[in-house]
């Protein structure tokens, strides 16, 4: 039998459900990231990219949109994640800023061609309601 059954599915339910709560608790980044009034807004967006070696890749982005306020595209992959029994945050932080870092680089390059606004990329821990962007080199070509 495949999936969770019994006690790991409540656990998993639990879970699920106290991070979409934090989430929509989170009036600063939480909420914000949800908004309707975004520009160019998409949850789940599959795309297909070149790859360096000439082959395919398809994506799925969790999130992005254009923040009318500021002009920036952001692109947002929510993380269930959180550090560990004794692990600073900001040492957590960073560690999944770099394991990430080539994820969103390769969200970045697709998405940058979908119109001339900046790009912002993040991570958005539910559990931890937080949501930590992370710095990328230039894109080749562009300011």
């Amino acid at each position: 039998c495949l999936g969770l059954q019994g006690a790991a599915l409540e656990r998993a339910f639990d879970r699920v459900e106290a991070s979409i709560k934090r989430t929509l608790a989170d009036t600063r980044a939480g909420r914000w990231l949800l908004s309707p009034s975004h520009k160019d807004a998409a949850c789940e967006l599959a795309l297909s990219r070149l790859t360096a070696a000439g082959g395919v890749a398809d994506i799925i982005v969790d999130r992005t949109f254009v923040d009318t306020e500021r002009g920036e595209r952001w692109i947002v992959d929510y993380k269930t994640s959180e550090p560990g029994e004794g692990v600073a945050l900001d040492d957590f932080l960073a560690e999944e800023a770099l394991r990430y870092r080539d994820q969103l680089l390769g969200y970045r390059d697709a998405l940058s061609e979908l119109g001339p606004e900046p790009v912002r990329c993040a991570l958005y821990f539910t559990a931890l309601a937080r949501l930590h962007p992370v710095a990328l080199p230039p894109l080749a070509g562009k300011r």
